[in-house]
């Protein structure tokens, strides 16, 4: 008896507790289609060039039985922001559904640029914004990356393979010429410098050989592939569109031993 009138005990003191937290953050906690909004996340990046960037928010608690707007707010953070992309606007969350998009389209400047969102209010009075104790995300910055792939890149080529440091061989120049009816496909006259090898050497080669022509694609995911042919092997990678630097890791042929080389290129 004891036993039941403590594990009743217990419940009781539970259930006391859920129904505390839920009062003291402003939500009806007797109804079940209540609760609140919030952002999946703080911040993102997306391309100028994106015809459509989802910002996702979801209702983790409640039913949202009979749907509702929100309401949400576009202020400038940084950079030279249109003023036609700021101001107060409402999105639909349909009925039962528990997860929406803001739906945005970024405009080119020419530069890079950030924005905030505010989840203000919703049209249901059951549901809030956030919590009371601030514990839930309601704002969300997304920076717009102006797209643009340099002519020219400055280089540096290092192996942590090797335990060449970045660095070590010091800066070159690499060209992209854009291929002919291909979408953001590029050719390298050098990928990994012209005295890459004549350096890593110790002046074994004369400058300029083996310079590592390649060609670069840079997916839809900011991921990059690079094919080369042979003694090269090509590689992959990534582009950071806000700063115009690509990462590279480079496989080769050329030498016996395994080993990749690193390649950090940024636009000029």
């Amino acid at each position: 008896m004891k036993k039941i009138n403590l594990i009743l005990t217990s419940l009781l003191l539970s259930l006391f507790l859920v129904g505390c937290d839920s009062n003291e953050n402003g939500l009806n906690g007797g109804n079940s289609d209540s609760g609140w909004i919030q952002f999946d996340a703080s911040a993102s990046n997306a391309f100028s060039t994106d015809a459509n960037v989802a910002i996702p928010f979801s209702l983790p608690y409640g039913t949202n039985a009979q749907g509702q707007t929100i309401t949400y707010s576009i202020d400038a953070v940084s950079g030279n922001v249109p003023s036609d992309q700021l101001g107060t606007f409402t999105t639909i969350l349909e009925a039962t559904d528990q997860d929406g998009t803001i739906n945005f389209t970024p405009i080119a400047t020419g530069e890079n640029y950030t924005l905030r969102f505010t989840l203000l209010s919703t049209s249901n009075t059951d549901y809030q914004i956030g919590l009371s104790d601030g514990s839930k995300q309601i704002t969300y910055d997304l920076t717009v990356c102006n797209f643009a792939v340099s002519a020219s890149y400055t280089g540096d080529a290092y192996s942590n393979d090797l335990d060449i440091a970045p660095g070590t061989f010091g800066p070159y120049t690499s060209t992209f010429t854009p291929v002919d009816g291909e979408d953001n496909t590029w050719t390298l006259d050098t990928t990994w410098g012209p005295d890459f090898v004549f350096n890593l050497t110790g002046g074994g080669v004369p400058q300029g050989s083996f310079p590592y022509e390649s060609t670069v694609v840079l997916n839809s995911d900011n991921t990059v592939t690079v094919t080369a042919e042979a003694p090269y092997s090509g590689g992959t990678g990534s582009y950071d569109p806000c700063t115009d630097t690509f990462t590279l890791n480079l496989g080769q042929a050329l030498f016996t031993g395994t080993f990749t080389v690193d390649v950090v290129l940024t636009g000029n």
